[in-house]
């Protein structure tokens, strides 16, 4: 395997790890609003309470956050320069990004995501428009 298959490949682990650890904590933090809604005290099965919505919620941005720094520094990296005949137009992809993962954990906070949110980012049309939006961004820089 060539060097440059190697380090993207790090890029590529180091950038799907944050982002869906982040989508896991969307559900997570999903699960907590439906225990506050019901007035439970604990989600059944699981290792936290109804009072650790806050603090799941800030691992939540925390870990988008890290996916969007990871894209950054990817976007700085000497491979990209070698790949891309306009690198720089990447980096117009760190704020649709952080912008989506932002928002899909401000609706679970409000209760509007459902268990899933893979298949409510499927069900959105605000998703959709962020995905359409960084491939358009990516073909371009191409």
């Amino acid at each position: 395997m060539s060097r440059w298959r190697y380090r993207c490949r790090l890029w590529l682990l180091a950038f799907s790890l944050f982002t869906f650890v982040s989508l896991a904590i969307v559900k997570r933090r999903t699960e907590l609003a439906n225990v506050a809604e019901r007035r439970q005290g604990a989600v059944l099965g699981r290792g936290y309470i109804a009072k650790d919505a806050s603090v799941v919620t800030m691992l939540g941005a925390a870990s988008a956050i890290g996916a969007v720094i990871v894209l950054a520094l990817y976007v700085q990296s000497p491979e990209v320069a070698m790949r891309y005949e306009r690198p720089e137009l990447l980096w117009l992809v760190c704020p649709v990004l952080l912008y989506w993962l932002g928002r899909l954990l401000l609706l679970a906070n409000r209760g509007v995501v459902d268990d899933d949110p893979v298949m409510f980012a499927v069900r959105d049309r605000t998703s959709w428009l962020a995905g359409l939006l960084a491939v358009a961004i990516v073909a371009v820089a191409i």
